[in-house]
């Protein structure tokens, strides 16, 4: 970590991570309400708890039903009803069966003169509309949608507390909680080696 000499540490931090701390209207990046301070032996640390931070909040969604309601409804139609029936002819349709021994449970080799015969066949191209109708015409489109998982953290405070890192933030999960849980420890053992 390289900071200019007349850059503090808050600074650095503002510039190479922006989104964790409060904005002004025109989306610029103002001081934490309390300051950022702490050790010079821990900035590697805060360093990479703020990158850890970032990356978590940047790639962590879930999955929610989509909220229009027709696309749920059609996503149940679709796989309570369209979908057994689908299953049903497509394993009625199946070309193979005629060639399957009558032994064989579960795989088997296809000869090429069978395969060819197969895939020119009747069934094997209502097979492939059947197919096509299923997952590309019917299927639903986006019946879940993503959302961030994790809510917009911002840094309220950054100190040195009983010789320890105290790391302040609004609006974190359990998740970012831990993260500075573990860089607090972190902190705790670079200060015992000293």
């Amino acid at each position: 970590m390289r900071i200019e000499l007349e850059e503090t540490f808050e600074e650095y931090l503002m510039s190479k991570y922006p989104e964790l701390f409060p904005q002004d209207e025109q989306g610029n990046p103002l001081p934490s309400s309390c300051g950022v301070g702490g050790q010079e032996d821990w900035r590697d640390i805060i360093d990479n708890l703020c990158g850890a931070i970032v990356q978590y909040t940047k790639t962590s969604f879930k999955s929610e039903k989509n909220p229009n309601k027709l696309i749920r409804l059609w996503y149940f139609l679709w796989t309570k009803l369209w979908k057994p029936i689908h299953n049903k002819l497509y394993t009625i349709l199946n070309p193979y069966n005629k060639y399957a021994p009558k032994d064989s449970k579960g795989s088997w080799l296809i000869r090429k003169d069978v395969q060819k015969k197969v895939e020119a066949s009747r069934k094997e191209k209502i097979r492939k509309k059947l197919f096509h109708l299923t997952y590309y015409v019917l299927c639903p489109k986006n019946p879940f949608v993503s959302k961030p998982s994790c809510p917009k953290v911002t840094i309220a405070q950054i100190k040195s507390k009983f010789g320890g890192l105290r790391f302040y933030v609004d609006g974190a999960d359990d998740a970012v909680h831990g993260m500075i849980r573990f860089a607090e420890y972190l902190c705790e053992q670079e200060t015992k080696k000293e």
